[in-house]
């Protein structure tokens, strides 16, 4: 050990005073990724500002699809002033337009642009400190980015204490811009916690016991723990099934509907010399054949009505635990007429001749025989003719036979659906008229047992995931438990590529080693070139790929909508960001950087280890730069969604303008954009930050790479957040809080590696100036956690008085929450096409 740490020893002096030393080439790698992939954004920035002009429906979806439309979109801000112009959107017109996650996304940006910027401040002085050095003994060919850098300073060199200094101003400065962003980023969501959104009058509550699992029960058991008028109701989730199922048959016969009605009113346009021969690639459709799958709707409206009717009884019934015997009975004693799910014709049939009905039954089969002879428009409507008579022959015989049919079936098919559908989950969405109301709820013990009533924010209605809700506690714990050690799993799997990646970017020590591979690079320089661009685009592709296995895994424990599967995502994803991305990259690089060394020499692993590590800092930066500028000309110019929707359009129906607007398989069109992200985007950010971190002080010229490629970022997300993306789903700034809470420990583990760095580099007295640093930080964590994030979530009880007083003056309508949290099968009973009305102004109909 003593080898180790004594500059005098044999080992030591060898290593500093030898030609131990391998050669930089971090220039010529950073200028070579400038080179290839400044210029391919720089093409693709050009070619985007000309494009979003001439087609705006590829690239301003919020302003030419209805449902997306925004102020902010409506204007494109000039062909190339929309670049500064962004810059200048108020927070209050992001919030509104583009949500919470949104507008907390672009203030991240922003909080590493200020770091960045301070750095650089620092690096004007700091790296002539480093440069000026005149012993270096480290680097052979005095490669410029590495004699900037702390590799350039000899062990035990006084010039180390430039490096505490610029760590103490640039590590303060980030606790105090974070202090200032906790305080923007509480007014901001205390702001939206108190709009007249359903998900901020709303509680999700887990786990109810069994005595108050009817949603009257529950309701009465929130009423008397609050004041008067304050909760509106309470719902339950329920098993339905079936009810989908048949709910999916309806869905189907509406959009052959909707398509019906688009090709004929297309054809009657084609008819009256509206539309030319090419716009008319289909075979109209005869009112005939409209007015059977009207007829068909209709049934199938009826039949849902009745089995909603049947599952909402089954829970009223169930609802009570002394009724779970009756409750079948009870339900199948009422509304004999549900049909059953899953009858075939054969079925149909049957009842139907048991009635007299046999004319009748067989109906629907000439219907199929008919419209399969559909294959011109003579026999088409030969056929169509056809079945008009028959039905009106029959029409006289449908309500004789019919009711016979519903007592013959009812309880047969009662017994089936209340079987499966109408079971109480165990857990419910409590809504409230008070914010006082719910923000007492989310800070109260509402049960004197473990792991009851669980109460938690509810989601916004659009964007719960129903198949979640209600699961059991053991079933979540179980899956929660699976996902984490799958995570950890594929994390040390995960090691092995990463750090085969990152060596490739490091042949130096290889060639030493290797005379095989020196001799091909030496014959073929090009390819060192080649290896040295290719590795961060695999370490990117493994990111990617670890995209989807995080979310596969995360979906696993069971959360309830899509933003909080974005918050746990987003863990998952900054763990491996910090381990494999950057620190297996760090590590691996470092050891074969000076492999041969190490191997001739394995007493000197630290000296080695020490002086090579700050040297990683190139490959860093040029892993950003490739991130940034390959990611962000996809992110503009949006290659992946337009051949999707070219594909689509191929092969996809688009008889009419609706059908050309719905996703196909995986394939949506341009009007029907992805999702944004934020998890993804946001964990590649954390990489810009530990870089930061780590290499502001002992290299700083990477902070002018970060500032750079942090503000393009920002520039880019912000165009496809106004113009592109919809905002949904909104966490309502659950990622900043998980952002945020990450932030000191990357500073902790920044400054325990600058301070092990200092250490073998034998600045002792460097190290222990450092200490009292770290010490500082540890207690702010602790500070910071103790009250800030709490206050930032949460509404205090003087915020949702003075809300509710001012709602209370407005006279506002709670009309908006009536229903909100009911499941969406439970609240369509009837459906009708969209274009309804423009098919009856065709027919000359009012």
């Amino acid at each position: 050990m003593e080898a180790l740490i004594d500059p005098q020893s044999t080992c030591a002096s060898d290593w500093i005073n030898s030609t131990i030393t391998h050669d930089s080439n971090d220039t010529s790698v950073i200028l070579h990724t400038i080179k290839a992939y400044g210029l391919l954004f720089g093409v693709s920035l050009v070619a985007f500002c000309l494009l979003r002009q001439w087609f705006p429906r590829v690239y301003n979806v919020r302003n030419c699809v209805e449902k997306y439309k925004t102020p902010l979109a409506s204007d494109q801000r000039g062909w190339v002033s929309w670049m500064w112009k962004l810059f200048f959107v108020t927070e209050t017109q992001l919030l509104d337009d583009c949500g919470m996650d949104a507008l907390c996304f672009s203030r991240i940006f922003s909080f590493g642009i200020k770091l960045s910027a301070m750095g650089m401040f620092h690096a004007l002085w700091l790296m002539p400190v480093y440069g000026t050095e005149s012993l270096a003994p480290l680097i052979k060919d005095n490669d410029p980015i590495a004699t900037v850098s702390i590799t350039n300073l000899p062990s035990g060199s006084n010039r180390f204490i430039g490096t505490v200094v610029a760590s103490y101003c640039i590590f303060s400065f980030v606790m105090y811009l974070m202090l200032q962003e906790f305080e923007w980023f509480t007014q901001t969501r205390h702001r939206f916690l108190t709009k007249l959104l359903p998900r901020n009058y709303t509680v999700y509550v887990q786990w109810v016991p069994n005595e108050f699992r009817n949603n009257k029960a529950l309701l009465q058991f929130f009423q008397e723990g609050f004041a008067p008028n304050t909760v509106l109701s309470a719902h339950f989730a329920l098993t339905v099934g079936n009810l989908k199922v048949l709910q999916k048959k309806r869905a189907k016969i509406l959009d052959q509907l909707q398509v019906a009605i688009d090709h004929r009113s297309s054809s009657m346009d084609y008819e009256h010399g509206e539309e030319s021969s090419a716009d008319h690639p289909f075979e109209a459709r005869s009112d005939s054949e409209i007015e059977i799958l009207y007829q068909e709707l209709e049934e199938m409206n009826r039949q849902v009505s009745i089995c909603i009717d049947e599952v909402e009884q089954r829970a009223i019934v169930s609802g009570n635990p002394d009724n779970n015997q009756r409750s079948l009975e009870s339900a199948s004693s009422s509304h004999e007429g549900t049909f059953l799910l899953d009858q075939d014709e054969n079925e149909i049939e049957s009842a139907s001749n048991t009635c007299h009905g046999e004319k009748v039954a067989l109906a629907p089969k000439k219907v199929d025989s008919y419209l399969s002879l559909g294959e011109n428009a003579h026999s088409y409507h030969s056929a169509l003719d056809a079945v008009t008579d028959t039905l009106l022959d029959a029409a006289t015989t449908v309500e004789e036979w019919s009711e016979q049919v519903m007592r013959d079936t009812g309880r047969a098919v009662l017994e089936l659906v209340s079987s499966k559908d109408g079971c109480i989950l165990p857990s419910a969405f409590v809504t409230f008229t008070s914010l006082r109301g719910t923000h007492t709820a989310l800070q109260m013990v509402q049960y004197p047992a473990f792991y009851a009533m669980k109460v938690s924010e509810a989601p916004q209605p659009e964007d719960i995931l129903w198949s979640n809700v209600g699961r059991a506690r053991q079933e979540l714990k179980m899956f929660s438990i699976v996902s984490l050690a799958l995570t950890l799993v594929v994390c040390l799997l995960w090691t092995v590529p990463m750090a085969f990646i990152s060596s490739i970017a490091n042949l130096n020590g290889l060639r030493d080693q290797f005379h095989w591979l020196d001799q091909i690079l030496t014959s073929h320089p090009r390819l060192e070139v080649f290896f040295n661009q290719l590795a961060p685009i695999l370490i990117l592709v493994a990111v990617q790929l670890m995209y989807l296995i995080a979310e596969l895994f995360t979906v696993l424990e069971g959360p309830i909508s899509g933003a909080i599967v974005q918050s746990r995502m987003f863990v998952k994803l900054y763990w491996f960001q910090i381990t494999q991305t950057f620190f297996i990259s760090a590590i691996s690089g470092s050891v074969f950087a000076v492999l041969s060394d190490l191997i001739a020499s394995p007493s000197c692993v630290v000296q080695l280890l020490a002086s090579s590590l700050p040297g990683q800092s190139s490959f860093f930066i040029q892993l950003i730069l490739v991130q940034t500028l390959m990611g962000m000309s996809s992110e503009l110019l949006r290659p992946v969604p337009i051949a999707l929707a070219l594909f689509r359009s191929c092969i996809g129906p688009r008889s009419t303008e609706r059908e050309r607007r719905k996703t196909f398989l995986f394939m949506r069109p341009l009007a029907d954009p992805v999702n944004f992200y934020q998890c993804n985007r946001l964990s590649a950010t954390v990489l810009y930050f530990m870089v930061f971190f780590v290499y502001t002080t002992i290299a700083p010229i990477s902070n002018f790479f970060i500032f750079i490629c942090l503000l393009i970022q920002k520039c880019c997300v912000l165009h496809q957040l106004v113009y592109i993306y919809p905002p949904f789903p909104d966490s309502g700034g659950k990622l900043w809080l998980h952002f945020f809470r990450f932030v000191p420990l990357g500073m902790m583990i920044s400054q325990i590696t600058i301070i092990g760095m200092l250490s073998l580099k034998r600045a002792s007295h460097a190290s222990i100036a450092m200490t009292p640093l770290f010490i500082v930080t540890v207690l702010f964590w602790h500070s910071v956690r103790q009250e800030h994030f709490k206050l930032a979530e949460l509404l205090s009880a003087k915020e949702c008085n003075k809300a509710d007083l001012q709602h209370a003056e407005e006279g506002v309508d709670w009309e908006f929450l009536q229903g909100k949290y009911v499941q969406p099968e439970l609240r369509e009973r009837f459906v009708s096409p969209e274009n309804r009305a423009h098919y009856r102004v065709h027919n000359g109909e009012s």
